[in-house]
């Protein structure tokens, strides 16, 4: 019955401890995974997206130094379609990576990321994100070096 869960810095969480675990939430709408670095990879976002058909609200924050096969990544929340807000901190997706995502993720209504340097928000990518009611590309920890698009 569990909608909402919660992670932050979990060093004792083990990714396949997760996978078995997100199995057993398949009412599960709100989802944060905040600095656990075993909770950071396509496997474990496959298995999200398997396992929470309902799931709406992902957030997801990484240590800066870690680096993932982000475009992996961007595919399994791809197959979040429920999604209606994403917040991505601290990561590698690219532009493609982010089409694939708003291409399949229809209902969403809020996308922010901050610090994802290799997205660049040209015109292809801001007519992708048009539908979108609000998205916020925020570089660094400036608040006066902030994009809205």
């Amino acid at each position: 019955m569990l909608k909402s869960l919660r992670l932050i810095s979990c060093f004792d969480v083990t990714r396949e401890g997760f996978m078995a675990l997100i199995n057993k939430f398949p009412l599960l709408e709100e989802l944060e995974l905040s600095l656990c670095s075993d909770l950071s990879d396509q496997n474990v976002f496959d298995v999200i997206a398997k396992s929470c058909p309902k799931l709406k609200h992902f957030l997801h924050i990484k240590r800066r130094y870690e680096s993932h096969d982000w475009n992996g990544m961007a595919m399994s929340i791809a197959g979040m379609h429920g999604l209606r807000s994403l917040e991505l901190h601290g990561n590698h997706l690219d532009d493609q990576g982010l089409i694939a995502i708003v291409d399949n993720c229809p209902y969403l209504e809020l996308l922010i990321l901050r610090d994802c340097p290799h997205v660049i928000m040209d015109n292809t990518l801001l007519a992708k994100c048009a539908r979108i009611d609000t998205v916020m590309m925020l570089r660094g920890d400036e608040c006066d070096d902030n994009y809205q698009v």
